[in-house]
């Protein structure tokens, strides 16, 4: 099992000022360096991005999102630390809800079968003969101690993807930099926990 493209991410919802989260003022707000790198999307419509160290910001006018440039615990503390920065220096920004994104990729042929009897799924030759069915989902919502957690087993032609979103409700800003203190490698380990309980470890290095 390996970590999907950009599949581990922390965003913060709420109506941001774009024009304050320029690449100057985040690189010395946020990242506390005198520049960062910034990327701009071919397509007009979406946002640039802003990389320092091993975060990467994506500021939106509905969302913030952070990535870890590399999926390892560090970057992931980084990560939690520059979240938590944005909703210290901008405090008044209205904020709804911020969410922990884990995602992780499987080849059919190297799921145990635990996870492939999952989709033996009674309906399957019913509606085969209406079409190929390209995708079959499980979806599940777990409600936990400050958060809820969704999470999805997916397969398609030649994969299963299981994706794991912690959400989190807050009231505004400082809810919600205190509600992600220490959650984003907690949650990490939560996921990697069931995902071992369906017998799955990620590869080595990853």
């Amino acid at each position: 099992m390996i970590i999907k493209n950009e599949g581990w991410n922390l965003v913060l919802l709420g109506k941001w000022n774009k024009y304050i989260l320029s690449p100057e003022w985040s690189a010395k707000n946020i990242f506390g360096v005198d520049k960062v790198q910034v990327e701009f999307a071919i397509n007009l419509d979406q946002p640039p991005r802003f990389t320092s160290g091993n975060v990467r910001m994506i500021p939106g006018e509905d969302s913030v999102v952070f990535v870890p440039v590399e999926c390892v615990e560090a970057s992931l503390v980084e990560m939690e630390k520059c979240a938590q920065k944005l909703l210290e220096t901008l405090p008044y920004t209205p904020v709804y809800a911020c969410g922990i994104n884990f995602g992780f990729t499987e080849k059919i042929d190297m799921l145990p079968a635990s996870v492939t009897r999952l989709f033996d799924i009674e309906d399957t030759e019913l509606l085969s003969g209406h079409g190929e069915i390209q995708e079959s989902s499980i979806r599940r919502t777990i409600q936990l101690d400050k958060k809820k957690l969704m999470f999805m087993i997916a397969q398609n032609e030649d994969e299963v993807l299981f994706d794991f979103n912690f959400h989190y409700d807050v009231k505004d800003g400082n809810s919600a930099r205190e509600l992600l203190a220490g959650e984003v490698v907690e949650n990490r380990k939560y996921s990697l926990d069931i995902l071992a309980k369906y017998e799955l470890t990620l590869e080595e290095g990853d």
